[in-house]
Formats: C-alpha cells, sequence, structure tokens
C-alpha cells in the first residue's frame, strides 16, 4: 500500500486525534509509528484509513468511547456524532484500546445492545 503516493517522502506530518506525530521514512517502511504517547501505531491501517475516507453512511452509527481515551480527543468525537447523527456512548475509565477485563466487558455489553 503506498500511502505516500504525491507526498513528501522525506517527512510526513500528520494529526492522530489530538496527538501529533512525525514520521520519517523508515518508521513508515518498517509498517509501524510510534505516536508521541508511546503507542505503536500501523502504517498499514493508517493507510488503509486514509484511502477509505467515510463520507457518508447509510446506516446507524453507534460509537463507544474511553473517557481515558489519549488518541481521539472527546471533542473530534462530539463534532463526528453531531456531523453524522451518531449514537455516542462513553465508558468512564475506558482508553482508546479497550482491553482490561472490566473494559470488555462493557464492550461486550454495549455490542449486544448497540447491534
Amino acid at each position: 500500500m503506498n500511502c505516500m503516493k504525491g507526498r513528501n517522502m522525506k517527512t510526513e506530518r500528520f494529526q492522530i486525534g489530538t496527538i501529533p506525530a512525525v514520521l520519517y521514512g523508515e518508521p513508515a517502511r518498517q509498517g509501524e509509528i510510534a505516536a508521541s504517547s508511546g503507542q505503536i501505531l500501523s502504517w498499514n491501517y493508517l493507510c488503509w484509513v486514509r484511502e477509505h475516507t467515510i463520507r457518508d453512511w447509510t446506516c446507524p452509527i453507534r460509537i463507544l468511547y474511553g473517557s481515558e481515551d489519549k488518541m481521539i480527543s472527546r471533542r473530534t468525537v462530539e463534532d463526528y456524532i453531531h456531523q453524522h447523527d451518531a449514537k455516542l456512548t462513553v465508558m468512564e475509565r475506558g482508553e482508546h484500546w479497550f482491553h482490561t477485563p472490566e473494559q470488555l466487558t462493557v464492550l461486550q455489553e454495549w455490542e449486544e445492545t448497540e447491534t
């Protein structure tokens, strides 16, 4: 996947939620991006998201958001739900990646009620 096509191949700047990341050729070629939060992100996933930007949904949109998400700001999520008439559920103490037993329980219950 050539996400750099038509972009500055030396340095790519972009925004992931509220976390700015600076990419240099080597991390991108290795398929990983180190965000300033310390989390390692997938270059392939970033490329996929850029190439498949959501413009219009024809189905109901439901979002489960963790109040402690360090990747995407609450404001970004709020703006999105207002633009797309989406329903937002917030898990207090939840993170971007739901992985603890408590978070996974909330995720499972949310999936059962929202899908």
